[in-house]
This record gives C-alpha cells, structure tokens and sequence, in this order.
C-alpha cells in the first residue's frame, strides 16, 4: 500500500500512517515519527567494516563499497544481507548521507542519516509529492530513541566567584595566638607578637585572655583576644595605643586601604585609627608622615567594625640609609591627651577595651577575617623575635678570660628581618663567667664561653633574638 503524505505541509503538522505518527518538522525539512508511537529502534552505521554486535533490521552503510546493508534474521542464522546493488559504473544505485541537515537536490529512495537526531529517513516520493520520511522509529526503549529529559545535559552553571586572596592581611599574628614574650604587660614595648603597646602619662595593663570554648560571639574559634585595661591621669601629653609596624614604608602607599576587626569595651567608647610612614634611619630620611585617622565607638558587645583609611603618597620622600628600617604603621588609640589633638580625637579616657581579629588590606571593601595555621603564624613572627634559643658549649681554657675555648654556632629557626640583638642568660656552666656573640647575622650567630679559670669549661644558655621594627 502506497503512502500518501499532505503536499505544502506547514510546521506541526501530522498524519498517521499504519499506527505510526508522523510529525512534519520544517527546521529539518522531513517528516518525523513521535517517540512511543510505534517502530523499531534500528541503528544505522557508516564504515569500512561490518559493525560488531548487530541487531536484526539494523542499517550498516560500507562506505568502501558504497553499497548498503541489512541485518536480516531468517529463524536459523543471521546475516548482512546487500539492500541496494551497485550500477553499472560500480556505484551505488542510491546515496547515503550522514549529515545533520537534509540533502539538497535528492532522489527518490536515497537514505540519509539525521546524526543530530539518530534517525534514518528515505526520501519517498507517493502520488503528489516528495518528501524526507523517518525510516527508523525509535520507541520508548529503542537502542538509538530520542533522548529522555534526563539524557539531555544540564546548562553550564555559572562560574563561581573568585576567593579572597591570600596574603591580603598585612598584619601578622592578627588573632593574638601568638605570645613569645609573655602574657600580661604594663609599659611600653611588644607584647603579643608584633603587636606594641606605647603608653605615657596614664596607667595600662595589656593582657593576653582566652575565649570561652564553644563561644559563638566571634566567629571562627578564636582561642584568644587581646584586652587593654587603661587608667588615665588626665595630661595632656598622657596617651596609649598599640599598633603594628608593617615593613617598608613603600606598603600601601597611595591606596586606600580598609581596616577591620572585632572589639567591644565596657562602656560606649570611641577609639581611633591612625595609618602612619616612618621613612626609616641613617642618613636623611624624610620626617614621619601621620594619615587621617578615623574614629569608632565601641559597643559594650562584641561587634565587627570596619574602617577606610587613605595612605598619602610617598612620591618626593626620601629613605633612610640604614636598609629595611623604614615601615607603615597602623595605630589604634585608646588614650589621647589635647598634644595630640590635632591627630585624633579620643580625648583622656578610663576604661577595658577589647580586641579580636584584626585585618588591614588593600581596597576600600573589608573580606573574612584571613586565617593561618599557628605554625605558619609562629614562623611568621619568628623573622622578627625568637625567644629560648638553647645553645651550649665546652672546652678548655688555659687561663681567664678566654673566648675562643667554648663556642658554638646556631642557625635561626627562619631567616630574620635584620641581623638581631641578640641577648643571653646562662642556665648551667663551669667556669664560664659570661656568653657573648660574634658574627652575627640574619640567619646564625656564633656564640662563645668567656672563662673564668683554667681548665674544663662548659655551659648551656638560652638566647633572645630581636629583629623588630
């Protein structure tokens, strides 16, 4: 029976034939058959060599002999059996095209594969019209059926946002878990590493204290944070603050920069953060340039608060001669006297002030507090202050005196700011009046006995290496 297919058929439009749906789909120019409504799920392939693992009805293409096959099932065997014979010039009697849009110029029973769709059409011509009809009809479960909603690939999700970027925070040691030096302070000089407290006039007590575990007031499970107890005598010249003196004054020049950090106090109490450029020592170096400070009140809870500061512009400044001296500072006030109005508006106050998590970097927006390890923080530290480095030597000495009997060399655990001064207490020895240093640099130091008598000497001592700003 002939089939017979509407002539001029518009988008959408179907027919039915035998039980099979055909919908006309103008964007390919052919009718197509509708999933489930029937057929068979015959692959058709397109090669040199017979394909392995065929199924009855399937289409192999032998592009060697431009011939096409079928795989044929006759009740005892199965075979490719040859669809379409060659004519007399050794050519196929038909095309086969495998494309993802229809031929041009086609003839009646040429075959084409829709390798966008999977699918074989032929092209048929019926009593009025000629038109690229689905050959295969892959149903529901056909080995080559058209894609279920889950076949089809998801779109590409966006690409995620850009992390912060480490290194960003300038201050080292930003959450206090590091304290070389001690844990309660009184008078001016460092305290928890890097961090320096200077104080005149008034009376102040910088401690190290620890956060109740499983505390969720800050977040990221600080261990400890700094608090300032402070009592004003009223002067004028009286002030405290501590700070961080970042190397080279060459950071952040120019920029804006944004300071951030958690702190409550025991009562409302304005604070004020200063940037500051210290251009160095040795020779000329261009006098100390203070930036605009910027005021906060602290709340009596703990409470994120975020400052800008502009850095003014080091062009026309001059360095000291004296290599890495120079730095940038960052000061937070807690006490200022009228000497230092100009500067910062605190004013004289009394009061506890506390702090945690402290960042300053580049840009005018604050990121999430940036956190290392506590060894990668101890290291840190250690560039500018070792503390209880244990050395020890012997020897014999023929008289007093004598330094070159008991002596040693120690490497520093990392690589100092600067050759350090380098301080000694004697912890056991044996005719040993003191320890001293020579050839000291950067990076070691030889370390010798001085001897008090002849004969055997020896000692242990502990060493303090100061490379700070």
């Amino acid at each position: 029976m002939a089939y017979n297919f509407p002539d001029s058929p518009s988008n959408g439009d179907t027919v039915t034939i035998s039980g099979i749906v055909y919908t006309y789909n103008s964007t390919k120019g052919a009718w197509k058959t509708t999933a489930g409504s029937g057929g068979g799920g015959a692959s058709v392939t397109s090669s040199d060599t017979a394909p392995t693992s065929p199924s009855d009805g399937d289409l192999w293409w032998s592009s060697s002999e431009a011939v096409l096959y079928i795989y044929y099932g006759d009740g005892d065997s199965s075979q490719w059996v040859q669809a379409s014979t060659p004519g007399a010039d050794g050519t196929s009697g038909l095309n086969v095209t495998t494309s993802d849009t229809a031929p041009t110029s086609p003839s009646a029973g040429d075959f084409w594969w829709d390798s966008d769709a999977n699918a074989l059409f032929i092209y048929y011509t019926d009593a009025d019209s000629s038109q690229w009809v689905q050959a295969t009809t892959p149903g529901a479960a056909g080995v080559d059926g058209t894609n279920g909603a889950d076949g089809v690939d998801g779109a590409a999700g966006a690409d995620g946002t850009d992390g912060a970027t480490p290194g960003r925070n300038k201050f080292i040691n930003g959450n206090f878990d590091v304290w070389q030096r001690g844990t309660s302070f009184t008078a001016t000089g460092y305290t928890a590493d890097r961090w320096k407290l200077n104080v005149s006039g008034s009376s102040s007590t910088l401690t190290q204290q620890e956060f109740t575990l499983g505390q969720t007031d800050v977040p990221n499970n600080p261990k400890y944070y700094l608090r300032l107890v402070n009592t004003t005598n009223s002067g004028a010249g009286d002030f405290v603050y501590f700070e961080q003196r970042i190397e080279d004054v060459r950071t952040f020049q120019g920029e804006t920069v944004t300071v951030s950090f958690w702190a409550k106090a025991d009562a409302p109490r304005t604070i004020a953060v200063e940037p500051y450029q210290d251009f160095g020592t040795g020779g000329s170096p261009s006098t100390d340039v203070p930036g605009t400070d910027q005021s906060v009140t602290l709340s009596t809870n703990w409470t994120k608060y975020t400052v800008n500061l502009s850095v003014n512009s080091i062009t026309g400044k001059t360095l000291g001669s004296d290599d890495n001296s120079s730095y940038f500072r960052i000061l937070f006030w807690m006490d200022a006297g009228s000497t230092y109005s100009d500067r910062v508006s605190v004013g004289n106050q009394s009061g506890t002030f506390e702090f945690s998590q402290l960042q300053v970097e580049s840009g005018s927006s604050a990121t999430d507090f940036e956190h290392k390890s506590i060894g990668e923080t101890i290291q840190d530290c250690k560039r500018y202050y070792v503390d209880l480095l244990h050395v020890g030597a012997g020897g014999y000495a023929t008289a007093s005196g004598q330094t070159a009997r008991a002596y040693t060399n120690a490497t520093f655990p990392v690589e100092m700011r600067v050759a350090p001064t380098a301080t000694s207490t004697i912890t056991q020895s044996a005719s040993i009046s003191a320890v001293g240093f020579t050839a000291i640099s950067s990076d070691s130091v030889t370390i010798q006995g001085t001897s008090s008598a002849s004969g055997s000497i020896w000692y242990r001592a502990v060493i303090e290496l100061d490379a700070e700003l």
